[in-house]
């Protein structure tokens, strides 16, 4: 590249999932997925020709959880914790319509628990590349609206942003479970639960 030898994409992705941030891994596979820049299978195949040597379990983890639809690397991080925590899985970008048409879609459902969280970062209300020239004031009165929509079907709309995330306990992780969002059931290493 310009030059310089780089190692490729799904190479890069594979050795920061194998010894890196397990945050940041999931954070880069899921944005080369969504941008089509690479495939689950192209990252798999890479992380296989690598073997077995050092990360590789957590590298098997991280690609089996890349996704390309989370929408940034905030949703990454908390599908992780969510994950780390024995949710069962949420849907992602999950879509809601009302006798109106669409609500939208919202970062993580559960559908059949009646559970959506949302999670919200500051950049939503303050870049331009999201705010479509709206002053915050409409951008926060259209999400209480939609919000309101969304309730309106009986859901429980749960609302986290960066400071839920931090620390040994992070909060989302208690505040998702007060929603009513179940655990995958734990199983042994002999297959008993």
């Amino acid at each position: 590249m310009g030059g310089v030898n780089c190692t490729a994409l799904e190479r890069t992705i594979v050795d920061i999932a194998r010894v890196g941030a397990r945050a940041s891994a999931l954070a880069m596979a899921d944005h080369a997925l969504s941008r089509q820049w690479t495939s689950a299978r192209a990252l798999l195949d890479e992380d296989s020709d690598l073997g077995s040597g050092r990360g590789s379990q957590q590298s098997k983890a991280l690609l089996a959880l890349a996704s390309p639809l989370s929408a940034n690397g905030g949703e990454s991080f908390v599908r992780l914790l969510l994950h780390d925590a024995g949710f069962v899985p949420p849907r992602l970008q999950h879509r809601f319509d009302d006798a109106d048409g669409l609500i939208g879609y919202v970062d993580f459902a559960w559908p059949d628990l009646g559970v959506v969280l949302e999670f919200d970062g500051r950049r939503k209300y303050s870049a331009a590349e999201f705010t479509a020239e709206r002053n915050p004031e409409d951008i926060v009165w259209m999400e209480k609206r939609r919000e309101d929509r969304l309730r309106a079907l009986g859901l429980h709309v749960v609302r986290i942003t960066w400071e839920d995330l931090g620390g040994t306990n992070p909060p989302v992780v208690s505040v998702v479970a007060a929603a009513g969002v179940t655990r995958r059931p734990q199983i042994g290493i002999d297959g008993a639960r």
